[in-house]
């Protein structure tokens, strides 16, 4: 992607410089990163540029682009899409760096220009004209139609409390964001099918360590399983596949040095989990879901100690209070205190401790919207209460670490059975983790563990429940648009298969109106712009408008006279084989 902010540029005719009042105040969109993985030579996927079109567009909550941020725009007026079909030939002259065609010098000044995967026009508009809808509206529908399909998954309930009673429902594990195993977000099921959990389901604790990768997405970088009797099952360093922009040392315990030679990967990670885990396995973790999102995994049955510790009165997904706080609260233990980062096997064993005390005491332990109070228990209302006289539902300034690291040699340690380096000596002096280490990495833990049939014949298909209560994914943009205030004005080419008229979306075919050509269509099309919301073009060019001067000059048609200020304006110029963006939130 590129963009310029050079001051010898021209904005509307007006030269501004950097310094100028005027030039500060000015819209801009700011590349911040990708979710995922960066595509080949960071080229934007088409979900993600109808993703900043359809948020520009339909405005009011609709959930932000992850990659681009847009400063300094005062409310979107209304949003053009410009799609031109040209040659490869053509497409070589709209490079950003020529200055001598007014697209590229106008959009790549505080605007940017982009590559675009577009395997074809026809999927572009589709992901354009179509939103994905939120996980959570999804899975609200799911248990509203058909049920909360991980009830059919459990043993038959009875009245007393277990460990099934701790479990999260479908819409828990949404609203909470944990990942599920949706088409198309790159989630893998812990397994095939499962078996129904029962109260003497066994439960395993996980904790990760994540760095951060160059898009801003977390990384596995460590993870440990603990079960229930607190021996670790296994306890391994992971090589990310993609580059590791921050290694936060100061909370991961991660550094480059950890790393070195270390050649696990997650696909191990996975091998291994599958291998371990029984078909009725329960995960417990604290705020597990950021550890599965770095494991790229989905599980059903899951126990989150963030949830079901409640010290705030907040409903779910805002009353979070820290392992930390709560292990001093609860356990009167201090972890993650070291200077020189967390342990992923201290805070299992701190979760597990959170966990047994749950189980012990029943489900209103620890939850002050069920009447539990930590001032009774402080006074030992529980034979398990410890004196801490701090306010237990705040977050004390006090949890900061501000010791400095103290160097320890990382003493590599080596598997058994392959002899390579799996993980090190923990940075932590003392850290329970160095009691009980196993002794194989990932990959011969799951060769050496006897094969579990993966395939039960009457097993509960978690991503097939999921999967078809939310066939209907993707919604016409204009179920989001259907108001005097939020218009659409369509004019593509051959539109019946990809858009349906409504009272508030206006549908016509551009090679209707292009007349003698590109310069007819501007004209027809250009003052719908300002009518309406939001404002889709498209046109094939042919000779004699073939040249890039003339279509550019059209463009600079369609941008000086009839895109205001505070519009999203974006030109997709798209050849067979490749596609350039142009973006601007107009200022002038």
């Amino acid at each position: 992607m590129d963009g310029n902010d050079d001051g010898d540029d021209c904005l509307g005719g007006v030269q501004l410089r950097p310094k100028d009042k005027k030039f500060k105040k000015m819209p801009k969109i700011i590349v911040i990163a990708w979710k995922g993985s960066p595509p080949p030579e960071n080229m934007l996927l088409d979900h993600e540029f109808a993703n900043l079109v359809q948020y520009c567009a339909i405005g009011g909550g609709f959930r932000k682009p992850a990659w681009c941020a847009i400063r300094n725009f005062a409310g979107v007026m209304s949003t053009v899409v410009f799609r031109v079909n040209v040659v490869d030939s053509v497409l070589d002259a709209f490079t950003p760096d020529n200055k001598d065609l007014f697209s590229p010098k106008y959009f790549t000044f505080q605007g940017l220009s982009a590559s675009i995967t577009t395997a074809s026009r026809t999927s572009f508009w589709r992901s354009l004209l179509h939103v994905t809808t939120p996980p959570k509206q999804l899975i609200a529908k799911l248990v509203q139609t058909r049920g909360d399909p991980l009830e059919k998954a459990r043993a038959i309930a009875s009245d007393d409390f277990d460990r099934t009673k701790l479990l999260l429902t479908m819409v828990d594990l949404a609203e909470l964001n944990y990942p599920l195993p949706l088409k198309g977000v790159g989630v893998k099921p812990s397994r095939e099918k499962y078996a129904p959990v029962t109260k003497h389901s066994p439960i395993f604790v996980i904790d990760c360590e994540m760095c951060r990768g160059r898009d801003g997405s977390s990384l596995l970088t460590r993870i440990s399983v603990v079960d229930e009797s607190a021996r670790i099952i296994f306890d391994t360093l992971v090589k990310p596949d993609e580059p590791i922009s921050d290694y936060l040392t100061q909370y991961s315990g991660i550094s480059p040095e950890s790393l070195k030679n270390v050649k696990t990967k997650l696909a191990d990670v996975h091998a291994a989990l599958r291998a371990l885990l029984p078909p009725d396995a329960i995960l417990c973790g604290h705020s597990l879901n950021f550890d599965l999102a770095a494991i790229k995994f989905s599980h059903p049955y899951i126990i989150d100690v963030a949830a079901i510790y409640n010290l705030t009165g907040h409903p779910l997904g805002v009353r979070r209070i820290s392992l930390r706080r709560l292990a001093q609260v609860f356990l009167n233990v201090d972890i993650q205190s070291s200077a020189n980062g967390h342990c992923s096997v201290e805070d299992c064993l701190a979760t597990l401790g959170l966990l047994k005390l749950k189980l012990k005491h029943g489900l209103t332990f620890g939850d002050v919207s069920c009447g539990f109070s930590v001032a009774d228990y402080r006074r030992g209302a529980f034979p398990d209460a410890k004196d801490d006289e701090s306010d237990a539902s705040s977050e004390d300034e006090s949890q900061e670490v501000t010791g400095k690291p103290v160097s320890r040699a990382l003493t590599p340690r080596i598997c058994e059975t392959c002899k390579n380096k799996f993980a090190t000596q923990c940075p932590i002096v003392d850290c329970p983790c160095e009691n009980g280490t196993p002794k194989l990495c990932c990959a011969c833990l799951a060769e050496s563990t006897p094969a579990k049939d993966d395939v039960l014949e009457d097993g509960f298909d978690f991503a097939e429940a999921t999967q078809a209560g939310t066939a209907g994914m993707l919604v016409p943009l204009t179920d989001y648009m259907n108001t005097t205030m939020s218009t659409v004005f369509c004019a593509i080419n051959a539109p019946d298969d990809l858009v349906t008229p409504t009272k508030h979306c206006k549908v016509r075919d551009a090679q209707t109106l292009a007349g003698n050509g590109l310069s007819d269509l501007i004209r027809e099309v250009g003052p719908r712009c300002a009518e309406n919301r939001l404002t889709l073009i498209e046109h094939d060019v042919a000779e004699p408008e073939s040249s890039p001067e003339a279509i550019d000059e059209a463009v600079k048609n369609l941008v000086l006279k009839h895109v205001l200020r505070n519009f999203l304006c974006a030109v997709v110029l798209a050849s067979p084989s490749r596609s350039i963006a142009f973006m601007k939130a107009r200022g002038d």
